[in-house]
C-alpha cells in the first residue's frame, strides 16, 4: 500500500488521513464516555462501557500519532495505542459479561485471557494478537451475548449488534487490501466504519443506562 509522505520544516510526516480519522474517532469516544460518565458507574456495566469508550480514545489518540510519527517512532510508536487497545476490549467483556449467569468465572477468564495476548504483543510487537482479541471481544462477547438478549426479548441491545455488524465490514477492505485512493485507503474506510459502530454501541448503552436509572429511581 502506497503511504503519503511529506516533510515540513525538516520533519518527515507519513499518512495524515490516518491522523484526522483516529482523532475524529478519539473525539467521538471521548463525547461517548463523558455522556455514560453522568450516571452512577456502580456497575460493571456502566464502567465497563465507560471505560471502553475512555481507552478507545486513548488509543486511537496513541494510534494517530504513530502513523504521522511512523518515520521516527517505528513499531515501537505503535505500543501505547496497542495497550489502550487491549485495555478497551477486556472492559467491554467485563461491562456485557456482567449480565450474564456467569460473571465470576468469566471475569476470571478476560483477565487471564487478556494478560495472556498482552504479553504476546510485548514479545512480538505484533498487531495479530491485538486483532485476535478485539475479534473475540466482538463476536464472543458483544455479538453473542447481544443476540442472546435480543432473542429473549431485550430490544434494547439490537443496536450493539448493528455496531459489531458494521466493525465487521471492515474486514473485506483491510484483508483484501482493497484502496479506494491513496488519499482514503483502507484503513479509513475502517476507520469511517468504527464511527459508525461507536455511534450504535453508544446508543445501545445509553438506551440501556437510562432504563436502568428510572427502575432505581
Amino acid at each position: 500500500m502506497e503511504k503519503i509522505v511529506f516533510e515540513y520544516f525538516g520533519i518527515v510526516m507519513m499518512e495524515p488521513m490516518a491522523l484526522l480519522f483516529n482523532w475524529l474517532i478519539a473525539i467521538q469516544c471521548f463525547i461517548y464516555a463523558k455522556r455514560i460518565k453522568q450516571f452512577d458507574l456502580d456497575t460493571e456495566f456502566a464502567k465497563g462501557w465507560y471505560r471502553f469508550f475512555l481507552f478507545f480514545g486513548f488509543s486511537t489518540a496513541f494510534g494517530g500519532l504513530s502513523h504521522f510519527f511512523f518515520h521516527y517512532t517505528g513499531m515501537i510508536g505503535k505500543l501505547p495505542s496497542w495497550s489502550f487497545a487491549v485495555l478497551m476490549i477486556t472492559y467491554l467483556e467485563l461491562a456485557v459479561s456482567d449480565s450474564t449467569d456467569k460473571k465470576d468465572i468469566l471475569k476470571k477468564v478476560i483477565w487471564v485471557s487478556s494478560l495472556f495476548l498482552f504479553v504476546l504483543m510485548i514479545m512480538q510487537l505484533d498487531f495479530l494478537w491485538v486483532s485476535i482479541h478485539t475479534a473475540i471481544g466482538l463476536l464472543f462477547f458483544l455479538g453473542l451475548i447481544s443476540l442472546v438478549t435480543v432473542r429473549k426479548g431485550d430490544d434494547r441491545w439490537k443496536e450493539y449488534l448493528y455496531g459489531v455488524f458494521f466493525m465487521f465490514l471492515t474486514l473485506p477492505f483491510v484483508a483484501g487490501k482493497i484502496d479506494p485512493h491513496i488519499w482514503f485507503n483502507r484503513h479509513d474506510v475502517s476507520h469511517l466504519l468504527m464511527m459508525v459502530a461507536l455511534f450504535f454501541f453508544e446508543k445501545s448503552t445509553i438506551r440501556i443506562l437510562k432504563s436502568e436509572s428510572s427502575r432505581v429511581s
